[in-house]
Order: structure tokens, then C-alpha cells, then sequence
């Protein structure tokens, strides 16, 4: 290996690589639900997921005892990380701007953070929470865009907005509610079964969406379908890998810094690929929200980061 791809440096290339597939996310779920119905869309891409991800933590399941107890942990676990948290967050894409749901839910990290002072009683630090509050202020001049941009789609990006909002609050309160479970079960071992669990809720509403769009498989768009790919292999499958594997060698400060670059995807490709207008507006809340970002993981604690990718991966 040369000298100067040292360990560290090919973690922040990993975790670089896995922020940009994390950044065009958004964009690819807004080509999904322009023929897939919602529930079938979350359904099928788990579905896949868990085919691939299955045979490579099949080893760790089996040395787990699933008791009755913890299955429930993780029935609710999946509840609000995967079946709640993911149909929010496409029933408010289908009705708001990619970059603005991108970028409210960037916020997770930060929220995490307060939250997890609140709940778990975790220490943070003066420049944490200051932080914190800065890119929150962004976030609330993104999540009222709409009001303060009026047009004719006004109430229909801030109903949007309000389901991102939802998706932010499902997946924090999963993010602390999963703290305790991680220090008795490997994370990717949750991560595996929460999935799979998801995929079994949403299979009555796939069915659903059969009976009101009985034609929906034969109007499928090829984009809508390359978009589901996308989201299974790139998203939810190598993006996961590529940044579990840079958090061996990279600090979660960084890593969490890094989180920036998927803001200035979206951005980047929103205007480019969907047409959507990055106004002033925009633009200030998204340059608050990555200076509290930049703030809070300078001297982040790992909760900030290492949570903050499965809203991607999902």
C-alpha cells in the first residue's frame, strides 16, 4: 500500500464516498414514487435489502437468544426506525421540495445530541449545544420556507415538511430508544433484524397498494425502477458498509463533519436533476444548519454520527 493511503485516509475516503451515494438519495426516492405506490416501494427495497444483507450477519443471528423481551424491543424498534420513520419521510417527499426534506432531516444528528442529554442523561459540551441550536435555527427557516416563500403549493410543501418533521422525531426517539439494546446485541445485528421485522409490518399495506393500483407493476417507469436499485445497493447496502468500515479508522467527530458533503449533494443535484430553485432562503438555512453540524462535531461523542447514517441506509 503507498505511504500516504494510510488507514485513516482511506476511512475518510470511505465515509466521503458513502455521504455523496447518501447525498443523491432523496432524488432517487423522488423518481420512485413517481410510479411505485409509497408502501410497496419501502416494502420491495427492504425486501431486497435483507436477500443481500441476511447471508452476511447470518452467523451473528445465530448466537443471539430472542427472547420474548427482546423481540418486543425490537418490534418497536422497527416500528419507529423502519416502518414509521420511512413512510413519513416518502409521504412527505411526495409533497415537499428533495432539498428541503434533505436538509430538515440533516438535523437528526443535532437532535440526537439534545435529545440524548434529555433521556439518556449523556454529557455534551458548551460547544455541542451551541452547536445544536444553530442548525436548528437553519432547519426552522427551511421547515417555514413555505410561508415565508408563499406560492400556490404553500400548504402543500409545509404538509410535507410536517411528515419530515415526523420522520426526524421516529427516528431520534428509535435512536434512543436502540441505546440500551445496542450494549447486549451488535448493532449490525439490530440493524439486520429491525429490517427485517419492518418488511414483515409493511407487508399488509404492499397488498393494500395491489388492490388500489392493481396496474401500477405494468406502468412502472424504468427510472422509478433504477431508482429502487439505487436505493437498495447504493443507500442501504454499500453506503452502510462503506461507513461502518471508515468508523474503524476515523474519529465520529469527523465523520460527522463529513455529513456536510451530503447536504452539498442534494443541493447540487436538486437544482440540477429535479429543477428545484435553491433560493435565499435555502441557502441560509443550509449554511446554519452545516455550521452547527461543523460546531457540534468538532467535539462530537459518537451518538452524534454513528446513528445519524441508518436514516440513509433505510
Amino acid at each position: 500500500m503507498p505511504v500516504y493511503l494510510t488507514p485513516e485516509r482511506l476511512g475518510i475516503i470511505a465515509i466521503t464516498i458513502a455521504w455523496i451515494i447518501w447525498g443523491a438519495h432523496p432524488i432517487a426516492a423522488k423518481f420512485g414514487i413517481e410510479t411505485i405506490p409509497i408502501y410497496s416501494l419501502i416494502f420491495y427495497r427492504l425486501f431486497f435489502a435483507t436477500l443481500i444483507i441476511l447471508p452476511l450477519t447470518i452467523n451473528q443471528l445465530r448466537t443471539i437468544r430472542f427472547t420474548p423481551s427482546l423481540l418486543k424491543q425490537l418490534l418497536i424498534a422497527s416500528l419507529l426506525g423502519i416502518v414509521l420513520n420511512i413512510i413519513f419521510f416518502f409521504i412527505g417527499l411526495e409533497h415537499t421540495q428533495a432539498i428541503d426534506a434533505a436538509l430538515i432531516m440533516a438535523t437528526i444528528p443535532l437532535i440526537t445530541l439534545l435529545s440524548a442529554r434529555v433521556f439518556l442523561k449523556e454529557k455534551i459540551t458548551p460547544p455541542e449545544v451551541i452547536g445544536a441550536l444553530v442548525g436548528l435555527m437553519g432547519t426552522g427557516l427551511i421547515f417555514f420556507k413555505p410561508f415565508l416563500e408563499e406560492d400556490q403549493h404553500t400548504a402543500e410543501r409545509f404538509l410535507g415538511n410536517i411528515f419530515i418533521a415526523l420522520a426526524v422525531v421516529t427516528w431520534v426517539a428509535f435512536t434512543i430508544y436502540t441505546k440500551r439494546i445496542e450494549k447486549e446485541i451488535n448493532p449490525s445485528v439490530i440493524t439486520t433484524s429491525v429490517i427485517w421485522i419492518g418488511m414483515v409490518m409493511l407487508f399488509p399495506l404492499m397488498i393494500w397498494d395491489m388492490y388500489r393500483y392493481p396496474n401500477w407493476i405494468h406502468d412502472i417507469k424504468p427510472i422509478s425502477l433504477y431508482s429502487m436499485i439505487y436505493m437498495t445497493l447504493g443507500s442501504t447496502i454499500g453506503a452502510y458498509f462503506l461507513y461502518e468500515w471508515g468508523l474503524k479508522y476515523v474519529k465520529a467527530g469527523l465523520a460527522g463533519i463529513l455529513s456536510n458533503i451530503s447536504v452539498v449533494i442534494t443541493l447540487f443535484l436538486g437544482s440540477l436533476v429535479l429543477g428545484e430553485k435553491i433560493t435565499t432562503l435555502t441557502l441560509a438555512g443550509a449554511v446554519l444548519l452545516v455550521a452547527g453540524v461543523i460546531a457540534a462535531g468538532l467535539k462530537g461523542s459518537r451518538h452524534i454520527t454513528h446513528q445519524h447514517h441508518h436514516r440513509h441506509k433505510v
